[in-house]
């Protein structure tokens, strides 16, 4: 065998090896290596999400707490009306289990602009103008609507919604609504579901009603979501 044949014999079997290596290496899978799952630390999510303090069993409301809410919210563009007696009452009226306050006020004839102003830290509102869809319905059309205007002399009802552990009387109770048309004698409250008419229209919250009597007629005062509402019995 001369050394050409020698030398070919070599090379041939020298790539036969390194063919054979590069498809065993082709057919060999590189495993995959999984990370082990750590457990969820109850404990530090529980501290990363927000507390939110639960309402305090709070003593009795005083004409001084009344005074003291009407102060924080309404500075001096408001006084607490003494035509009507009781002349403020609580409860959860806007369906989130916090206590709220209501309360007859009258404004301040000096302030009448201040307080109708579009920069105000209060939410004028008319207990005859409010909408609630039709329960089923698919569309709707929402009737025409005008920003109200406090008179002279006129008697409003102010809502401080209630914030916190301490409801209304929490300094960062600040959402207030005032209410045209809502200048009525309390009778009492109830649970909306347990009236008829709520029931009817299905409400999407459940809160306490304020029952009342506005021009010799009872009815009652709810809140329908998004704003408040006069509703007269009927017989």
């Amino acid at each position: 065998m001369n050394c050409f044949t020698r030398s070919f014999i070599v090379r041939t079997f020298s790539a036969l090896i390194i063919i054979s290596l590069l498809q065993g290496c082709a057919k060999k899978e590189t495993p995959v290596v999984k990370q082990a799952e750590k457990p969820v630390d109850m404990a530090l999510v529980n501290k990363a999400q927000p507390k939110i303090p639960a309402p305090e069993k709070l003593p009795p409301a005083t004409l001084q707490d009344v005074k003291a809410a009407v102060q924080r919210n309404l500075g001096d563009n408001f006084v607490i009306s003494s035509r009507f007696n009781p002349t403020y009452m609580v409860g959860d009226f806007n369906g989130d289990e916090i206590e709220d306050l209501a309360v007859m006020v009258e404004p301040v004839d000096t302030k009448l602009s201040d307080i109708n102003g579009e920069l105000v830290n209060w939410i004028i509102q008319d207990a005859d103008q409010y909408f609630i869809a039709p329960p089923n319905a698919r569309t709707v059309k929402l009737p025409e609507m005008h920003r109200p205007q406090i008179e002279k002399d006129e008697i409003v009802l102010a809502i401080i919604h209630g914030y916190g552990a301490r409801s209304w009387r929490d300094p960062q109770a600040r959402q207030t609504y005032l209410v045209k048309h809502a200048a009525a004698a309390f009778l009492g409250k109830s649970k909306s579901f347990n009236e008829k008419y709520i029931r009817a229209i299905k409400l999407p919250v459940r809160s306490d009603i304020i029952k009342a009597s506005r021009d010799s007629k009872r009815g009652f005062i709810f809140w329908t979501g998004s704003n408040y509402a006069w509703h007269a019995n009927n017989g």
